[in-house]
């Protein structure tokens, strides 16, 4: 999946997740990999995607540091996208 965050309106960073998460308004969370872990977060029928601050990809190491940040925010169910 090519991910492209240039357009900040599919893009999430940290603080509105973690609120989102809080408000139960996360449908589903997607975790996919392309060398690096990335999250694909769905908001009622629309797709966000976690940045960092600098609006880049928010991009983790392995998927036991994704679960590690997912447990950090509250949340307890997510898939995992291997192909």
């Amino acid at each position: 999946m090519n991910i492209n965050v240039s357009n900040q309106n599919n893009s999430i960073q940290h603080t509105s997740f973690k609120d989102l998460v809080s408000a139960n308004a996360i449908r589903r969370i997607e975790v996919h990999n392309d060398g690096k872990w990335w999250l694909l977060i769905y908001v009622g029928n629309v797709e966000r995607i976690l940045s960092a601050k600098r609006g880049h990809v928010r991009k983790f190491s392995s998927l036991n540091t994704v679960e590690k940040y997912l447990r950090s925010v509250g949340v307890q169910r997510f898939e995992v996208e291997l192909v």
